[in-house]
This record gives C-alpha cells, structure tokens and sequence, in this order.
C-alpha cells in the first residue's frame, strides 16, 4: 500500500511530482516566459509553488510568483509581485516557503532596487495564496554589498529570518531578523564572531526554545587558492532574542553540511555537499552529503553520493 507522498524537484520550468502512487511530469511556466521554480508545500489538498519569473515590463526584471496546482499537476493559479521601487523581487530563494500558524504561508528572500541596493524581503500569503502584505529590511543598516535572507521560522508569535551581510570590505556576516506576525521589525542582529560562511544555513528551533542554524567556517580566500580553501560545517545556537549562546565548528576540513537542518528525536539531520577532491586550477569535486549528529555535535553516520547539482538536495525531510 502507498503512503500519501508528494515530492518536487523543479528548476526551469520542469516539475517532478509524485502524489498518491501516481507519478507524472509537468511542464510550466508563468506569464509564458522563463520560469524558475524553488520551493514547494502542500496545503489543503494543493500544491503551492513559489519561484521567480521574467518581467518584461523593465530591463533585467524579475518578479517573484505563488502557483496553485491541483494533486494532478495542473495549474489553477497564480500571483506576482514586483513592487516598482525593485528590478528584483525575489521571495522564494533556497526552499523558504513555508506554512504559518494562520494556515497561511510565508517566504523571505532579498529585493534588489533601481540602484543596485540589496535589501531582506518577506512577503505573507493568505491561506488562498494571495498576498496580504510584503516588507523589506536592510535601509537602516550602513552602507553593505549584499544583503540576504536564506531561511525562515515563524515560532512564539513571530517570525525569524536568518541569512548573510556583505560589507564593503567583503567581509560576510551572519544575520538574523526577528518581525511581528504583521512584519514590524523587532531587532536585526548581526554576528560579527561567527565563523565566514558564503550560502544559504540550515534553521531550525530546539526543544529548550532556542533556535539552531547550521553554516560552515572558510579560510580567507584572499589569502588562499579557492581549490586550497578549509571549510567546516558549523552549528550554532541562540536565544529568542538573537544572544549568541553556543557554537560548535568540525575539524574535517571538507564539509559543508548547511543546507538543511532538522531535529530528529534528540540528533540532528543536515544536508549540504562534501569535497572528496580537490583539483589544482580547477576547483574542488563535491558530492551530496546527508549526515546524523548527537546533541553535542558528534558525528553519528554520513552519506555522501554523485555529484551536487544545485543547492537543494536533501530538502525534503521535515523536523520531528
């Protein structure tokens, strides 16, 4: 007997589903031009996928957009959005949709403007799929390169944001945002002590209450080859109200298990890549990398299997 299974490996304008033992393929696109797909959930017996699009209103525009498909496949609906002041709306980056305590859903990302300004997006879905509302963050913060947000969690009336700053010098800097359930800012902290890291973390909440993220520690590549360059998988632990309360770097030198993080009973899952090669002038050879970890951060098993062909392998398994 089949269990009820949906699984969705979508890029551009290709969809994979499986639901209800039935498997088919399905092609898309949105406003019938270039489409990219990257996150997807199940609600109410349907499907909501949330990507990006063209815009051909402007030169280099982007629009985010929320699809609607039915178990078979077919699409019903959708929604865009590119408010005016940005060239890129982009709220559906790294597998960020999720589904809110209102039965609605939620995604953050980043918005570029007109002037090449990056800026943190969140936009709130209704539980129809329309937009409620959408905000932006980063204007208070002093003159960066990039800003970005990678993951989300919406946990004690609020909702978390973590992602990455890159400052003029090229320094990375870990963030995390905290905003009201109506997106009003409560605190944007940055983590100037955490290990450089350069990706989207893994997020999750711990059964004490705080939250765990998972990013990885690089040697400066300024100073080294990129082929040469030491990266390790990191975890790291605060409190609701952004204090760094403990972090934990591996010694292994080739892993980078920082996509996605999950509680599983009293270990943790997470998935990333593994360079099992590294080749002078030409880079490193990664392959996909699942591995089991104890509450002290011990490595338990890890998987490691063909070659990393985008950032969302391994996304499909869900926190306990």
């Amino acid at each position: 007997m089949c269990s009820k299974q949906i699984i969705l490996v979508i890029g551009l304008a290709i969809g994979t589903l499986n639901a209800y033992c039935q498997t088919f393929n399905k092609y898309f696109f949105i406003d019938s031009i270039a489409t990219s797909a990257y996150s997807m959930v199940e609600k109410d017996s349907f499907l909501f996928v949330l990507g990006v699009n063209a815009d051909i209103s402007i030169t280099n525009g982007i629009k985010t957009y929320l699809a609607k498909f039915d178990l078979s496949g077919n699409l019903l609906s959708h929604v865009s959005l590119r408010p005016s002041q940005f060239v890129y709306y982009i709220a559906g980056n790294q597998n960020t949709l999720i589904i809110t305590h209102d039965n609605g859903m939620a995604a953050t990302g980043f918005a570029l403007n007109n002037y090449g300004r990056d800026f943190v997006s969140f936009t709130k879905f209704d539980s129809a799929g329309n937009i409620s509302f959408y905000k932006t963050y980063g204007s208070s913060i002093p003159q960066y390169r990039h800003l970005y947000a990678y993951k989300l969690l919406e946990y004690d009336s609020s909702y978390y944001l973590v992602g990455s700053i890159q400052l003029a010098d090229y320094s990375v800097i870990t963030i995390l945002i905290k905003i009201d359930l109506s997106g009003n800012l409560q605190f944007f902290k940055l983590y100037n002590n955490l290990p450089l890291w350069n990706g989207p973390l893994g997020f999750c909440r711990l059964s004490n209450g705080h939250l765990l993220l998972s990013c990885y520690s690089q040697d400066d590549l300024t100073s080294v080859n990129y082929w040469q360059a030491v990266q390790n998988t990191c975890f790291v632990e605060v409190d609701t109200a952004g204090n760094l309360m403990n972090q934990n770097c591996t010694t292994d030198g080739n892993t980078l298990a920082y996509y996605t993080l999950a509680i599983s009973g009293e270990n943790y899952l997470s998935s990333g890549s593994y360079y099992y090669d590294r080749v002078q002038g030409n880079g490193v050879l990664q392959k996909e990398y699942l591995a089991k970890w104890d509450s002290s951060f011990n490595l338990i098993w890890d998987w490691k299997a063909g070659g990393l062909s985008d950032q969302n392998s391994f996304t499909d398994f869900e926190q306990d």
